[in-house]
């Protein structure tokens, strides 16, 4: 190869899928191509990471490279900084073009991204970063957001053709220094049965599972803790590490509608598709949220927390049977329907004196699905920094008795109680003292009196939320978050 030819490098992140992939679609045009994913240690060592999360990647990447093995193609697994991978490459055989997805990532990728940018600057590199799903760089208002991304999602997927992916050879020598270990990508690879297993092959039996019965009651599925994990789609883990793409979903979803049948879940179903990148869109207009309120209002409120019970939230020992379930059942299979995770993030931090900070670090280690730019949104919105969606402090007694009536839930996570009638099972502190002896009942008291939690919380959000300086911001939150045409809408939405 001369100092000139052209090499190209595919750098793969939270794309790990080989459909519906711009970049690979745009290398594919017969010049020498290298496929990249680095395994970094800012991220592995970043708190909002946990191992769970480079196993689904691990079973990903391993997955495709399964599938290109007959390509002759592979996509190189490497460890170490970006930059520097980047360089070696350069130094053995010049990078003409680097091709990715944009990433609306933590302030951790977001500053790794610059440092990237400005070395393709020096180095002559051409960085071709092509938009991820519906969320779009650069925007200043949501004027028209929604068209924008129903046109992006209708248009045709970018598959590769394949016969023209030529392969980058001789590049091993000089990256063999970046090689991950064997034996913790080995480790990594074996699968735990409690989580979902990552890749593509995965994410297809959940779609094509989820058209063909699941998905038929998901509209009565998302608030129950059972039934959600059976009914709902199961897709967030493989939309967040893009084992699919928004577009493949969304445009198998238009195919089922038209065949008729299971309108109102399907309805559902496409409200939330888009809702996923609504979220995002928040992030990448204002990332700051990831450590500070969204509305300016609230930044003049600083309050005292209660370390002592943030750790028996994480350990899920607040002494509330269906908070804990909900907790434990997280902690151990990475998922928890919708409603559960409002739940005990506003339990966290409208009752019991947690910090959001806290929180969102601490679910973003426990989701398998965690996706920077939805949670950091929700999590805003759940606790009421906003200053436009509807103010919930959720009672986690009463969640559980709507949603789990029978406690079925409950005893599975919490077995502690599994002998108390379910009567019970929702407030075990009506037993005395005599009976709890009797059942020789492990169980803690709660760290907090609900009620009273409740009332206090109610009384310091809401009025906060008329505080002159929250209220005066609203107005730029809206124009930056909201079409204008539902606005109205919006400061009454989940």
């Amino acid at each position: 190869m001369s100092a000139r030819e052209e090499l190209q490098v595919v750098w793969f992140k939270r794309d790990l899928r080989l459909e519906d992939h711009a970049p690979l679609a745009a290398a594919a045009n017969g010049k020498p191509t290298l496929l990249l994913y680095v395994f970094e240690p800012e991220l592995i060592s970043d708190p909002h990471y946990s191992e769970r999360h480079w196993r689904f990647v691990t079973q990903s990447l391993l997955e495709m490279n399964g599938r290109l093995q007959t390509l002759n193609q592979r996509i190189h697994i490497l460890q170490g900084s970006v930059l520097e991978i980047l360089a070696a490459i350069h130094v053995h055989t010049p990078i003409a073009r680097l091709l990715s997805y944009q990433e609306t990532g933590l302030s951790v990728t977001y500053e790794r991204d610059k440092a990237v940018a400005a070395w393709c600057m020096q180095s002559h590199v051409n960085w071709q970063e092509y938009q991820s799903n519906g969320v779009q760089r650069g925007r200043s208002s949501r004027e028209g957001w929604a068209k924008d991304w129903h046109k992006a999602m209708s248009e045709p997927l970018a598959e590769p053709v394949w016969r023209q992916l030529l392969v980058a050879k001789n590049q091993e020598p000089h990256l063999s220094e970046y090689a991950i270990d064997s034996e913790l990508l080995s480790s990594w690879s074996v699968r735990d049965p409690a989580w979902q297993l990552g890749g593509v092959g995965a994410a297809q039996h959940a779609l094509d599972s989820f058209f063909a019965e699941r998905g038929k009651i998901y509209h009565k599925a998302l608030s129950k803790p059972q039934l959600s994990r059976k009914h709902c789609s199961r897709l967030s883990p493989y939309l967040a590490w893009g084992n699919v793409s928004i577009r493949q979903v969304y445009q198998r979803l238009q195919r089922e509608r038209r065949r008729g049948g299971w309108g109102t879940a399907l309805s559902a179903f496409n409200s939330r598709l888009h809702w996923h990148c609504h979220f995002i869109q928040k992030f990448e207009s204002e990332d700051r949220i990831e450590f500070e309120p969204m509305n300016f209002g609230y930044h003049q409120f600083q309050d005292e927390y209660s370390s002592t019970n943030e750790q028996a939230w994480a350990a899920g020992a607040t002494g509330i049977p269906y908070l804990d379930a909900c907790l434990r059942c997280l902690r151990h299979t990475g998922y928890l329907h919708f409603r559960g995770r409002a739940m005990i993030v506003s339990a966290l931090c409208h009752l019991m004196q947690g910090r959001w900070q806290f929180a969102a670090r601490q679910l973003a280690q426990w989701f398998l699905d965690f996706e920077p730019g939805i949670h950091y949104a929700q999590i805003q919105m759940q606790v009421g920094l906003t200053g436009i969606n509807t103010l919930r402090i959720y009672n986690p007694v009463k969640q559980g008795l709507d949603h789990d009536p029978e406690a079925v839930f409950i005893k599975k996570w919490v077995p502690e109680l599994s002998e108390l009638p379910p009567s019970l099972v929702h407030t075990p502190w009506a037993l005395g003292p005599i009976d709890r002896e009797c059942l020789d009942l492990n169980y803690p008291n709660p760290v907090v009196d609900i009620t009273e939690a409740h009332r206090l919380a109610r009384a310091v959000y809401w009025q906060r939320r008329q505080n002159p300086l929250v209220r005066q911001d609203i107005n730029r939150v809206l124009y930056r978050h909201v079409e204008k045409r539902i606005n109205t809408k919006a400061q009454h939405s989940n």
